[in-house]
């Protein structure tokens, strides 16, 4: 999990990291996708990160949490993604 990867940031960085999305999380129908980029800077130096997550619309109500929920997995892929290019190790 994402807990995992934020626990060994704040234990090798302390506070000198901080991680922010690029741009809009992107909706792909046609792969029913949702894509996140993101950008992991520790001190000075910085990395980019990709995340997917499958996302099966509807037209119920539900439909709004699911992407929400679509979203925050693909962030989360983004983060470990970006974690690995710092050969972050858990």
């Amino acid at each position: 999990p994402v807990q995992a990867y934020m626990k060994r940031l704040e234990e090798v960085a302390g506070e000198a990291w901080s991680w922010h999305i690029v741009g809009t999380p992107i909706y792909q129908p046609e792969l029913r996708a949702v894509t996140v980029i993101g950008e992991l800077t520790i001190l000075q130096a910085s990395r980019s990160g990709l995340g997917f997550s499958h996302y099966v619309p509807t037209s119920e109500i539900k439909s709004v949490s699911g992407y929400k929920n679509a979203v925050n997995s693909a962030e989360s892929d983004a983060i470990r993604n970006a974690c690995d290019k710092f050969l972050l190790c858990l």
